[in-house]
């Protein structure tokens, strides 16, 4: 169920963010990184896409207070599985991984910390709830790059039960809020977990 208010766009279809103000105040992170840094450990969300759909793959850390900050969104297409997972193989190996989501596993070999959960309406309002609770409650830290333009043009619709999923739109790929999204989940996961 959503919380913050947002202008319906239709009979129970509303923006992924409020308004362009929303989101952008979400845009704090001024030195997105696209290697690990020492110390510090991340968190990944995967949208491995088939055929010409973009895989996108999100990295992330947070902190104490519960601030979740997205490092560095990868994303491609790609002619082959092989040079897909050499590629999402190459990007996971550069973080500290502690955990991360994926929804299915084209990719042999993918890190055991790598939760692979095939995609059903529930864990998708789940994993949805969490992202949109972070951006929300301002936990969520974005950095500028060209996959915001993608966030301002993504929809959610509200099932009659309750239940949200992200509505299909014409020319967007929703690679990279899924990505986001699994990442936001992964940590939330973590500290749910851990206690942190």
């Amino acid at each position: 169920m959503l919380k913050k208010r947002r202008e319906p766009l239709g009979p129970m279809i509303y923006p992924l963010f409020p308004s362009r103000e929303d989101l952008y105040s979400c845009v704090k992170n001024e030195n997105p990184t696209r290697r690990g840094e020492e110390g510090k450990v991340y968190f990944a969300g995967l949208d491995l896409g088939r055929g010409p759909d973009i895989s996108a793959v999100a990295i992330g850390h947070f902190f104490s207070c519960g601030r979740i900050v997205l490092d560095q969104l990868f994303s491609r297409t790609f002619g082959s599985f092989e040079e897909m997972s050499r590629w999402v193989r190459e990007i996971l190996s550069s973080f500290d991984l502690v955990s991360g989501f994926s929804d299915m596993n084209y990719v042999p070999n993918l890190p055991q910390k790598i939760e692979v959960a095939h995609p059903n309406l529930i864990l998708q309002d789940q994993i949805l709830n969490c992202f949109l609770e972070a951006a929300d409650n301002e936990r969520l830290t974005l950095y500028k790059g060209e996959y915001l333009e993608s966030l301002l043009r993504v929809r959610i619709r509200e099932q009659p039960n309750g239940v949200l999923c992200l509505d299909e739109v014409p020319g967007v790929d929703l690679g990279f809020t899924e990505a986001i999204s699994r990442m936001v989940y992964s940590i939330d996961q973590y500290r749910l977990k851990s206690g942190n």
